[in-house]
Parts: structure tokens; sequence; C-alpha cells
């Protein structure tokens, strides 16, 4: 029995091999009549089955659905969710040293509040507030960065917009050009 790793292998191969085939037939099936009838038959039957309802309930039960999804966005579990996909995705496209866990988040986060009280910019040096914050990397990945814990911190969605791929002490010195203490 094949995985579904290797199943998903062997069906992009054959995709790659008869792809004009494959969307003739596609085409063929979908705009039909009869295809839509029997799409909607067999969509039906699934969903009577016993293992639509009992996926469908555990689906139910889970975290994120318990509360409703605006709270569960607004919650530390959900924030921090929601960052670690962003950085999953962005470890897919730079092959960075390190890997940001929820648990990585989570320690960066509550060390901030040690350090400052309450959760503060590393950045600017203002309190967040609740919703307007961001994981920031003080060197950027672009620019050989990690995702180690060192090189993490918390910001204001703005200034690590403002900061963009400079490195701490690039910012340092543009913040310094900017409010004129230039020497």
């Amino acid at each position: 029995m094949e995985t579904k790793e290797q199943h998903k292998r062997r069906a992009s191969i054959y995709y790659l091999k008869h792809r004009e085939e494959v969307l003739a037939r596609n085409k063929k099936y979908y705009n039909t009549p009869e295809g839509r009838k029997s799409r909607l038959k067999s969509m039906a039957k699934y969903n009577k089955t016993d293992s639509a309802k009992t996926s469908a309930k555990k689906y139910r039960l889970t975290d994120a659905r318990k509360m409703s999804h605006t709270r569960y966005k607004l919650s530390l579990k959900g924030r921090i969710n929601a960052k670690l996909n962003i950085h999953k995705r962005r470890l897919r496209v730079i092959n960075a040293e390190g890997i940001i866990t929820r648990k990585l988040i989570q320690r960066v986060y509550e060390d901030n509040i040690k350090k400052y009280g309450t959760l503060t910019c590393i950045l600017c040096n203002m309190p967040i507030c609740f919703g307007d914050d961001s994981l920031e990397h003080r060197t950027p990945l672009i620019r050989g960065g990690s995702n180690l814990y060192e090189n993490l911190g918390i910001s204001h969605k703005k200034c690590n917009a403002c900061k963009g791929t400079r490195t701490m002490e690039e910012w340092e010195n543009k913040k310094e050009k900017s409010h004129g203490r230039e020497s």
C-alpha cells in the first residue's frame, strides 16, 4: 500500500506526462449536465456516510471551533499559530538556519513582556496595542539572518514594515538621521 506522498508523487508524474488528455477529460466531464449530476450524487452520498458526520463533528470540536473564529484569531494561541504559518511559508522560499516553532514564538513574547513589563516594540520602545504586533528578525533572513531566538523580537507592524530589510544597525542610523541627530 502506498503512502499519501507516494500517491501524490505518482499522480503528479502522470499529470505531467498526460496533461493535455487530463485537461480535455476534465473539461468534457465538468461541462456536461451528466458530469455535474454525477458529482452532486457522489457528494450527497458522501455527506450521508458516517465518516463524513464524524469528521465534521471532530472539526467542530477543535480548539479553533470552541470559540468564535474572531475570538480565536485574537487569542494569543490564534495569533501565535498565524505567525507560525506565515514563517512556515517563508521558510519554503528561504532556507534559513533554525526553525520557528510555537514554543519559540511564545518564548519571545514572554521574554519581551518580562523585560519591559508590557509588550513593547524593539524598534521604537513604545508599548504595542493588542493585535498590532509582528515577529521581527533583527537581521533579516534575506541578509543572512537566522530564525534563532537571539535574532527574533517583537515590533509594531508599521515599524517592521518601515525597517524592511535593514539590519538593526542600519535601522538605528536611519532613525538618528531622520531625527536630526546627525553629527
